[in-house]
């Protein structure tokens, strides 16, 4: 297994741990290339979680009805396996997973895998035909990132798609042309750049191929474009270094912003797996356990009945352990707002552009009540109350 890596926290580039796993050999006709021209501009699929053309499929390969072949959250999501180290087995384990049958929507139409809120591109290669042959291509192919791209595209693209949609066009990334490359040597969102960065190696494998890890970050990217400025200077009262990491941890159990700006990446990828809310356990390449953080599972659903000060204790103010808590309190929320939780979700947008490094969890979830006030006459503001007085805040 993957030694799993520390999370920097520096404010121009958010880098996060990461592990893998995946599934089985996927064999692609190359001769379905030549016979399809590119696919040209498409339309968005717009706020539904799951559009009734993408299912999974295991003749997804031969089927016209798909683009592309993916899959479906990570690989131990679609498996229930973790992933072998042998490279020949995980090869093959990996097409068994990427049997996911999507159509891709928002393209541009200019042969590549973007549209204005992102553009998709390889250091090795990027698809500039979007053809048959690119895009069902096999995960782990040697010089290739072809999967990859594709697997990126399609889950960053309908997070943007479903969110911005949700809440009234409030997503703060949409027509922000962020890049994403999916095999550089790092981790992260950087900020200076507008570049998220998904790392892969030979021996180890692809972040790319976790579409949770990659909304992740696409969240992360969110909050800082909702307010660039107000990201430049983590507070030096509310953080401090710990494990060797630079503001790596909160000094107190009201939290943090680092904690924030994480928690803020755990909500983006849990709405897009509502269902399953245990994100990145390619850390660990296991099935049965989210990825295991300081004092805490990473998995916001889990955390609904955790205290502040307890993890705090527990987690070291580790901002990871401290953001899954941040985004558990608006997931709790959003749970109890039933068929209303895109109310939720646009409270939850409209706050980032408030949101800064000074920030604490009390403060934010003011934040968030003054947009809670401002667009539905505080309808939700004793749900707010109720959540921090549960957590201890």
């Amino acid at each position: 297994m993957r030694t799993i890596q520390k999370t920097s926290i520096a404010a121009a580039l958010i880098v996060i741990a990461i592990g893998y796993q995946n599934c089985s050999e996927f064999k692609v006709d190359t001769s379905l290339g030549a016979n399809m021209s590119s696919l040209g501009s498409t339309g968005s699929a717009g706020a539904v979680l799951e559009p009734v053309t993408d299912k999974i499929d295991s003749n997804c390969e031969l089927n016209p009805a798909y683009d592309a072949c993916i899959i479906k959250q990570s690989p131990s999501a679609q498996l229930g396996a973790a992933l072998s180290t042998t490279a020949a087995t995980r090869r093959s384990q990996l097409g068994n997973a990427a049997i996911y049958g999507v159509k891709l929507t928002s393209l541009s139409g200019n042969g590549k895998l973007e549209n204005s809120t992102l553009s998709v591109q390889s250091l090795k290669a990027t698809i500039t035909a979007l053809t048959s042959a690119s895009l069902k291509a096999q995960p782990m192919t040697a010089g290739s990132s072809n999967f990859e791209q594709v697997n990126t595209y399609y889950w960053m693209n309908r997070a943007a798609e479903y969110l911005d949609a949700r809440t009234e066009g409030a997503l703060p990334a949409k027509g922000k042309g962020i890049k994403v490359i999916v095999d550089d040597t790092i981790t992260g969102y950087e900020a200076g750049t507008n570049t998220i960065r998904l790392k892969m190696t030979d021996s180890a494998g692809a972040v790319a191929w976790n579409g949770d890890l990659a909304i992740h970050l696409f969240g992360v990217a969110n909050a800082y474009l909702a307010n660039p400025t107000g990201w430049n200077t983590l507070s030096a009262s509310t953080h401090q270094t710990c494990n060797a990491v630079d503001k790596g941890c909160c000094t107190a159990a009201t939290g943090c912003a680092g904690a924030i700006r994480f928690g803020i990446g755990e909500y983006f990828a849990s709405c897009l797996f509502p269902n399953r809310t245990k994100i990145g356990d390619g850390f660990n390449n296991a099935t049965t356990s989210a990825q295991a953080l300081p004092g805490i599972s990473r998995d916001i659903a889990s955390a609904a009945t955790k205290t502040a000060s307890t993890l705090f204790t527990a987690a070291q103010g580790d901002v990871r352990s401290m953001g899954v808590l941040y985004a558990s309190i608006w997931w709790e929320i959003r749970r109890q707002a039933g068929t209303q939780s895109a109310d939720i979700d646009r409270i939850f947008m409209e706050h980032l552009s408030l949101l800064n490094g000074n920030d604490s969890f009390a403060t934010a979830i003011s934040k968030a009540k003054t947009v809670d006030s401002r667009l539905f006459s505080g309808r939700y503001s004793s749900a707010f109350d109720s959540e921090l007085s549960k957590r201890g805040l």
